[in-house]
């Protein structure tokens, strides 16, 4: 919106589109992104410009990437800009553009990859992943889980009512 704001672009708010949390590998999970496509086929077109904070946050998949920059640019007559990865006019921005997209999704495959082998060794060492289960609160310096004193009065009731009805649901 700043950047937006400095070069006299106006944004009305339902033109703004934004997939918090979601990845930019998948366009299938990209609920805004799929709004933003579908509302750029509109006649009249509602909009000249699609402002992302980087070519990564258009997406991280280079053959989306082509796909849906080709669908608005050639098609529809819309641009895509990237606010901190600006490109010139001339025939480089192709080759500039293709290494931001080659980047991007170089980067999203490593960094699956390095989460992936970071939880594999967190397993192999015997070390609990994630937000500890209720009851139990996780010591930064051993690195495991312990027994929530203050819940385990809790869990030791939950456990006894279930194990005393033999109809009591998980739920219940």
């Amino acid at each position: 919106l700043k950047y937006a704001k400095e070069h006299n672009i106006y944004i009305p708010f339902e033109n703004i589109f934004k997939d918090d949390g979601i990845s930019g590998t998948k366009i299938e999970k990209r609920t805004q992104f799929q709004s933003m496509i579908a509302k750029a086929k509109t006649k009249p077109k509602p909009f000249e410009t699609i402002l992302v904070y980087s070519f990564s946050r258009f997406a991280r998949n280079r053959e989306d990437s082509i796909v849906y920059k080709s669908l608005l640019r050639k098609r529809l007559g819309i641009s895509v800009v990237s606010i901190t990865q600006p490109l010139s006019d001339g025939k480089e921005a192709i080759i500039l553009e293709a290494m931001y997209e080659a980047m991007d999704e170089y980067y999203s495959v490593d960094l699956a990859e390095n989460s992936i082998r970071g939880k594999l060794e967190k397993a192999e060492r015997g070390e609990h992943q994630g937000n500890p289960p209720y009851g139990y609160i996780y010591n930064k310096n051993t690195r495991m889980l312990e027994i929530d004193p203050e819940r385990a009065e809790v869990v030791k009731m939950i456990f006894k009512e279930y194990n005393n009805d033999p109809k009591m649901s998980i739920k219940r």
